[in-house]
């Protein structure tokens, strides 16, 4: 698991090992909240109404779903990791969490396009070998 240290308030961050379908639905589900979806003149669908917030607001609610622990580092006692916890982050600190949220949506996409290098098989192998077919 990935662990980091804040650099302002000095609090370290232990990831989880990997970005998960509910992490990306909670992300989705606060992206689109309020959007509504047209049809333009030219046929294409277009977005309107996208809140001002609504990436914060996409980054926290991921955040919940891969951090594994909060630690603080004067003691190294758990903290806890709530909406309080995350709003009372130095901008800097705040950034530095989204920054690994993004890496981590980035290695889940890199997964994805070796899939369709693999002909859409994940965790194909390279040897050509294929698994052996139950009888």
């Amino acid at each position: 698991m990935e662990k980091i240290t804040l650099p302002i308030t000095k609090f370290g961050v232990e990831f989880k090992p990997f970005y998960t379908q509910r992490a990306e639905e909670a992300y989705n589900k606060e992206l689109t909240d309020g959007l509504t979806f047209k049809e333009s003149i030219t046929g294409s669908i277009v977005s309107e109404g996208i809140k001002p917030d609504a990436l914060d607001r996409a980054n926290k609610a991921a955040l919940k779903h891969v951090v594994a622990s909060v630690w603080s580092a004067d003691g190294g006692s758990q903290v806890k990791f709530d909406d309080d916890w995350i709003l009372d982050l130095p901008r800097t600190d705040y950034l530095l969490l989204v920054e690994q949220l993004a890496k981590m949506q980035g290695k889940d996409t890199a997964a994805k396009e070796e899939g369709k290098k693999n002909g859409g098989k994940i965790g194909a192998q390279s040897s050509g070998g294929e698994r052996p077919s139950a009888k």
